[in-house]
């Protein structure tokens, strides 16, 4: 008789242990959730922002905007190429 009485004590004791960490465990989880909707929306705002610096990269970049930028500067396009060397065939013919 006592030995189910130790029975029952210990899965009482198991059943309330294991509700415990289940309680525990899904508190965790829900607090985490609204931490992982901060850093997606983090995410998201960098995404854009860095989207928009390579745009801003990507124009200031240009040719023709740097050839804008040359002309407000006062520099002329060159009208003859000058080379050292002349240009060798890229193949012989035997």
């Amino acid at each position: 008789m006592k030995n189910h009485k130790i029975i029952l004590y210990i899965l009482i004791f198991t059943a309330l242990s294991l509700g415990l960490t289940r309680l525990i465990i899904s508190n965790n989880m829900s607090t985490s959730g609204t931490v992982l909707g901060k850093v997606s929306e983090e995410l998201s705002k960098y995404q854009t922002e860095n989207l928009l610096l390579s745009e801003k990269v990507l124009n200031l970049s240009s040719f023709l905007n740097i050839s804008k930028k040359a002309d407000k500067l006062g520099f002329q396009p060159k009208k003859t190429a000058y080379s050292i060397t002349s240009v060798l065939p890229i193949a012989v013919k035997p």
